[in-house]
């Protein structure tokens, strides 16, 4: 029981030297505006593609009778398209 004791406390130890140590840490704020900038394009552009990736999955918008769609769909299983 003695032996793990050591180890316990260098553990310890790492754990609370790399969280002390920010410079190197993966959650550091962004350290000026050009990183605030890249951030926020970001995060614009994720929600840009998140919202148009919902309004076409959910209405695509290919209501007219002449696009591809209604040729695959209306084509007889059996015979060519």
């Amino acid at each position: 029981m003695s032996g793990a004791a050591p180890f316990l406390v260098l553990q310890g130890q790492a754990a609370h030297d790399f969280a002390v140590r920010s410079s190197e840490h993966h959650a550091v704020a962004p350290a000026g505006p050009a990183e605030v900038v890249i951030v926020a394009v970001g995060i614009a552009i994720t929600a840009v593609v998140a919202f148009y990736t919902f309004r076409f999955f959910f209405r695509p918008g290919e209501a007219s009778a002449s696009h591809i769609k209604r040729r695959i769909l209306g084509a007889d299983p059996g015979g060519p398209a």
